[in-house]
Formats: structure tokens, sequence, C-alpha cells
């Protein structure tokens, strides 16, 4: 016979009355809980690193997690399922042409209309049909070229990645996600180190200087047009939030026509990372503006090459490393001031640029590498 959605288990024809939890079975549920919200945590910032990486929106995963709590504190109190972000359902939405949480709020009401209205004649709906639709999903979600840079992108992503999907054959899906992350902490503990994230400014000498904090040496000036980051430090999934909070900071000011990223010190840059340098260049092309990558080595070179990062920059704004004392960075600052605008910067190319007497400083006083 054909198995319906009443077989599983019937909709209910109203709504479940709210009620506290029992205390009694905490010392039982305890486990089961923290696994169940291990599982929602990761489950639904997976739907969201996957449907951002589509519609080129920034994530935020602390809120994320503050508005899971938030509902499933709330189907505590209705007797409701755990509740987290769902690949099928997600998908479907945004599939449909969602794009902003309003999507979210209808789809909750239309699914508390259903037991107020049809939920009797849901029951009759073939388990067969809902399987289709999800499968039809799920295909859909799968990321072929994502997969190819995956595994083109190291070691490291690579056994994460494999032992996830492995895991999904041969052990329960909770079990398979523990192991997933089990693989990436190990992997993140042995090369863990701060990532350092500071600004360059101008000084008297006409020299560059990191400053952090906003709070350069005494006579340090920058231009407000061009601004460069120097990272220092391992460029891999656990860095991803700070160095996409640190350009998208820059590009909130109106005034910053070009950024500049040195990555002179910076080392080990994976996918996740690869693809915030992405997202933030097409983010940056589409409202007219520049993102430039200066001073990577010749293996950071082959690896963003290998993730697919070269594919989104053109050649006149990648300045690889050079023979010689910030070569790199006088040539891409030189082609900066280039591609300002005159509507853009009013007063550029203005007699006190800080970045024009820095240039034309090292274009008559070459310095040798040390």
């Amino acid at each position: 016979s054909l198995q319906t959605v009443a077989d599983v288990s019937p909709v209910p024809a109203g709504l479940p009355p709210l009620a506290l939890p029992s205390l009694e079975g905490i010392a039982t549920l305890f486990p089961v809980a923290v696994a169940a919200m291990v599982l929602s945590l990761v489950e639904s910032s997976a739907v969201s690193r996957t449907l951002a990486s589509r519609s080129g929106q920034r994530i935020d995963v602390g809120a994320d997690f503050v508005g899971l709590g938030a509902a499933n504190v709330a189907a505590a109190l209705s007797g409701g399922y755990p509740v987290s972000g769902s690949l099928s359902r997600s998908g479907l939405n945004f599939s449909l042409g969602a794009r902003t949480r309003l999507s979210g709020v209808l789809s909750g009401l239309m699914v508390l209309l259903v037991p107020l209205s049809i939920g009797p004649l849901i029951d009759y709906t073939p388990i067969a049909a809902l399987a289709g639709t999800i499968v039809i999903v799920a295909i859909d979600l799968i990321d072929h070229e994502t997969i190819g840079s995956l595994l083109r992108a190291g070691s490291g992503d690579r056994l994460a990645f494999l032992g996830t999907v492995l895991g999904t054959w041969f052990l329960p899906l909770e079990q398979a996600i523990y192991l997933g992350i089990s693989i990436s902490i190990v992997l993140f503990l042995r090369r863990v180190r701060l990532l350092v994230i500071r600004e360059l400014w101008v000084d008297r000498d006409l020299r560059l200087q990191e400053v952090s904090d906003d709070q350069p040496p005494p006579g340090a000036q920058r231009c407000r047009a061009i601004r460069v980051l120097h990272v220092e430090g391992p460029l891999f999934f656990g860095a991803a939030s700070e160095l996409e909070g640190a350009i998208s900071e820059l590009r909130a000011d109106p005034h910053v026509q070009v950024i500049i990223i040195r990555l002179k010190r910076a080392q080990g840059v994976d996918y996740t990372t690869g693809a915030v340098l992405s997202r933030a260049r097409s983010a940056m092309e589409e409202s007219g503006r520049h993102l430039m990558l200066v001073g990577m080595r010749a293996d950071m070179m082959q690896r963003l090459k290998e993730i697919g990062v070269t594919d989104s920059f053109s050649d006149e704004v990648l300045f690889p490393t050079e023979p010689g004392w910030f070569v790199a960075m006088n040539q891409a600052l030189a082609r900066a001031m280039e591609l300002v605008r005159q509507e853009d910067c009013p007063d550029h190319p203005c007699e006190g640029c800080p970045l024009a007497r820095y240039v034309e400083h090292h274009r008559r006083v070459p310095r040798i590498d040390h």
C-alpha cells in the first residue's frame, strides 16, 4: 500500500497547547539535547554559508545562533521539534525566489495555518512525493565547482571534506558531522595563531607604518581614497570572519575607492578565506571600486590559482612579491592612484597626498631588500 504522511505522524487538527517542559527528564534528555544543539548549529551554519555564497550576502553567524536559540525556546514551550536551518527547506525557498528574512516569516505563518485549516488533508500526502521534492532540491544544492576547489585547496580542506562525506555513508548523520567537526578542530589546533590585520599609514619619513586601532604615530597620514591593509598570520577558515569584517569596514566608507591587501606575511590561505577575497572583489567592482592583492609569494599565488581566487582578479590588480623592498607595494600604489577618479576624490591628485609623496620618494630612492 502507498505510505502517506499519516502513517509516519498524523498532522494535528489545531495548535498544540502552551506548556512548560517537565524538569524530571533533564538528566536523561541532556546528552540528546547537546547532540541536537550541535547538529542544529552545524546544519544552520552550513545552510547559511551555502546560500550566502550564491546570493552574495554577508552572514552574521552570531545573530543566526541567537535566533536559533530563541526559536528552540519557543519550540520547547509549544511541544515542537528542535529547530535548525534545513538544507532542503531553505534550498527550496531560495530556488523559488526568496531573498530576504520575510520569506522565512511567511513560510512559518503558512505552516501555522495548515493545522488550523487543512491539517487532516495533509495526512493523505504520499511520502514518495515529499521524498522526490527533497531529492530534487538536494541535487540542486550540490556545487560541483566548489567541491572541485575544495579538493584542490590543500590537504586540510580535502581531509575534512572527504572525512565528512565518507562519514555520511557509514555513520548516522550526527556522528558524520561530529567526525567532520573533529577533523577540522584538529587541523585548526595544529596551525592556530592570531591573525593580525593593521592599516598602513605614511609617516613623517615617508615610510609605511603599521597602525592599530586608528592610533597613528605623530605626523603619520593616510589617503582617504586608497586604503592599505597589512595581513599577518594564517588565512584559514577560522580567520575568515575577521578578514571579511576588516574589508567590509573599509568598503562601508564611501570615500574609499581602492583597497590594497598586503599578503607578504600571510600564510596558508584556504578555500573559505579565498572566497572572502573573491566576494569582496566582486562587491567592490559592482560599486565601481577596486580591490588589489599585493606581496603574494610563489606558493601563495599557486594556492590562490588552485582555489579559483585569481579567476575573479585581473592581472592589473595582482602584484606578487618582487625582489627589493616594497617594490610590489609601490607598483600597486602607483596603479591605485591611476584608478582613483577625479569625481570620486575631488582633491585627487593633491599636492599633499601622503601616498603620492611616498611613491615619488621611493621612485627616486630605491631600497635594497634584506
